[in-house]
């Protein structure tokens, strides 16, 4: 097989190790004019030391108006590293919007945005397609070949989900 018509297995290179403020290191991985880090952030503090609050209660978590972080099932240990919620990813620490933003990415690099999503997509074949690539060769019903090198995992969701039916729960 091939992903973004690049020989198996060729479709990256590793990259520079990361270490971000709290002194967790980060394998990364370079696809084309991208670098990507290989496993989810795990900071519990902006890049400029201000602490990320962690909220366990699942309805706090869903009305929080401030950055938070929290671990998918509580769990700490599940591989998935901390869950961000929105305000912590955009920066809104303190609920005012006339307070800069704080940045949660480790000095010199940014959480990703829709385009550059969208760019790791294109070279995979689009979104049809670029999951068999992106995905870990494990914790999938339908496992992944990794070929992007990134592997992927299933994501952990906190908040409110809703079924078919439009019944809801706190998750």
């Amino acid at each position: 097989g091939s992903g973004g018509g690049q020989s198996y297995g060729d479709d990256f290179t590793e990259g520079p190790q990361l270490t971000d403020n709290d002194g967790n290191v980060y394998e990364t991985v370079q696809i084309g004019d991208q670098i990507w880090t290989t496993s989810n952030l795990n900071v519990s503090t902006y890049s400029d030391g201000t602490p990320i609050p962690y909220i366990s209660n699942k309805s706090e978590w869903v009305n929080s108006s401030i950055g938070a972080y929290t671990y998918f099932m509580q769990d700490d240990q599940s591989g998935y590293g901390k869950l961000y919620n929105y305000h912590a990813i955009v920066g809104n620490h303190d609920g005012n919007p006339n307070t800069p933003p704080k940045k949660l990415a480790p000095e010199g690099y940014h959480i990703p945005n829709v385009y550059e999503w969208d760019k790791l997509f294109e070279l995979y074949g689009g979104i049809e397609s670029a999951g068999t690539y992106l995905k870990s060769e494990t914790s999938w019903g339908i496992p992944g070949n990794n070929q992007s090198g990134l592997n992927i995992k299933r994501f952990g969701f906190v908040g409110v989900a809703c079924n078919e039916t439009g019944s809801c729960t706190t998750r």
